[in-house]
């Protein structure tokens, strides 16, 4: 009988490339792998945190301290900006990533509740509100909700809210990529009914849409300050048709005025109808 093992009519007879001791194969194997570790955590750390160098290239340096803005609680401030620049900069201080920004030299004041976040790590909750275009496209509309609802640490009570809110209930089992415009905009007003007296960042939600829901979106926040919140709110609106007019954030009451001025004209349209309505 041969034996399988060690006679030389073994098919399976090879030599190995690794090290004649295990251990040390073993060594070296796992050597590369905490090196491939290490580098990837740092090339991912970098591409979360840091802006891109041909962002900074673009910015000339007398804009890069415009980014300075003082809040106190239960106040509404709105900053207009044709850049996202701004948004990643507050987005990061109030993250508490100041490390990453005090190095790249991008941060003026940023003063919430009399701490400058941009020197000190910012101690408090805050919620980022994003475009309806920047949520993600390939899960359902409950499911969105469902992970907002982990990552803030919802009651179920509070999650339910949300879901049964009318706005919501009926698109909650399509996919977002589905949604319309106007519907997405609905998840982000939802998520605006939470978790009181904290900061929020809201990012041009109603960007491209009727008036209407910015009105929505006003009174939405006017409820918060009213409970104790700050919000800072991002928007591009103008009425300005000098389109070489770039503006990389300032603040304004611009969009604040345009939506008062509306909410009056809807209100006088309703009053006409409804004295028409008593005179027939």
């Amino acid at each position: 009988m041969v034996n399988f093992i060690k006679a030389d009519e073994n098919l399976f007879k090879s030599t190995s490339a690794l090290p004649n001791n295990y251990w040390s194969g073993v060594s070296i194997t796992v050597g590369y792998i905490l090196i491939l570790l290490l580098v990837s955590f740092r090339l991912y750390n970098q591409s979360m945190y840091r802006l891109k160098t041909k962002e900074l290239k673009s910015i000339e340096p007398t804009q890069v301290n415009k980014v300075s803005l003082t809040i106190e609680k239960a106040q509404f401030q709105e900053y207009k900006t044709d850049s996202n620049i701004p948004k990643d900069i507050l987005y990061l201080d109030l993250s508490g990533e100041i490390r990453q920004i005090n190095q790249t030299g991008l941060s003026g004041e940023v003063v919430i509740n009399g701490i400058n976040i941009a020197l000190e790590k910012f101690q408090g909750d805050f919620l980022y509100i994003c475009r309806p275009e920047d949520l993600p496209e390939d899960i359902t509309v409950k499911d969105c909700i469902a992970t907002h609802a982990r990552l803030l640490k919802l009651t179920g009570q509070e999650k339910q809210i949300i879901l049964d809110s009318p706005g919501i209930r009926p698109i909650s089992p399509k996919l977002i990529g589905k949604l319309t415009q106007a519907e997405k905009f609905e998840i982000l007003i939802g998520l605006l009914r939470v978790k009181r007296d904290r900061v929020y960042l809201v990012n041009d939600i109603d960007k491209d849409l009727s008036h209407i829901y910015s009105i929505q979106l006003k009174e939405r926040i006017d409820e918060l300050t009213a409970q104790g919140a700050s919000v800072i709110f991002l928007t591009s609106y103008s009425i300005s048709r000098d389109v070489k007019k770039y503006i990389f954030f300032e603040k304004s009451d611009l969009w604040t005025y345009m939506v008062e001025e509306n909410k009056k004209i809807i209100e006088m349209r309703q009053q006409i109808e409804k004295e028409k309505g008593e005179n027939r």
